[in-house]
């Protein structure tokens, strides 16, 4: 469903074990709620710039992924605008 409101992209590899947090995050979601049509719930997989043609008209974006970070495995890390790009400059994505 393009040009919903707001998206929810989940993305990871599903065969490399909590690397797909987020497309299982996605499934869960799908099978135990239902939403309005201005909220799309999208299995981003593991592609990557290909994505942006689904993002069209989404005025906002929720991303659940999962990220190696410093602290204990579950933690959750709010990003919000630019510090998505301070906190992943120097990190190279696994979904490219």
């Amino acid at each position: 469903m393009q040009n919903a409101k707001i998206t929810v992209l989940g993305i990871g590899n599903i065969l490399l074990q909590d690397e797909g947090f987020g497309v299982r995050v996605i499934e869960r979601l799908g099978q135990r709620f239902t939403f309005s049509s201005d909220v799309q719930l999208l299995d981003g997989g593991t592609l990557g710039m290909e994505l942006m043609r689904f993002l069209a008209g989404t005025e906002k974006l929720i991303l659940v992924d999962a990220i190696s970070g410093n602290q204990v495995p579950g933690t959750q890390y709010d990003f919000r605008n630019d510090q998505v790009k301070a906190y992943f400059k120097d990190k190279v994505s696994m979904h490219e």
